[in-house]
């Protein structure tokens, strides 16, 4: 994608610092209250057990799938 964009633009989607997991948190939610209060847009909630799954997975804890 990169590519093909002009250079100021590519630029622009660097990472320029590190990122702050509270910082980048409170900016998501700040995002998605905008354009749930401008636009009426409604975001879907996390799927939960497949996160877990994926994070148990990556871990490597054994673990007993219900699914």
């Amino acid at each position: 994608m990169r590519a093909k964009l002009p250079a100021y633009y590519a630029q622009a989607l660097e990472i320029h610092a590190p990122l702050n997991g509270d910082t980048f948190h409170k900016t998501i939610l700040n995002q998605i209250d905008f354009f749930h209060t401008k636009f009426e847009m409604v975001f879907p909630p996390l799927n939960v057990p497949l996160l877990l799954f994926k994070h148990v997975r990556d871990l490597g804890l054994p673990g007993k799938c219900t699914c």
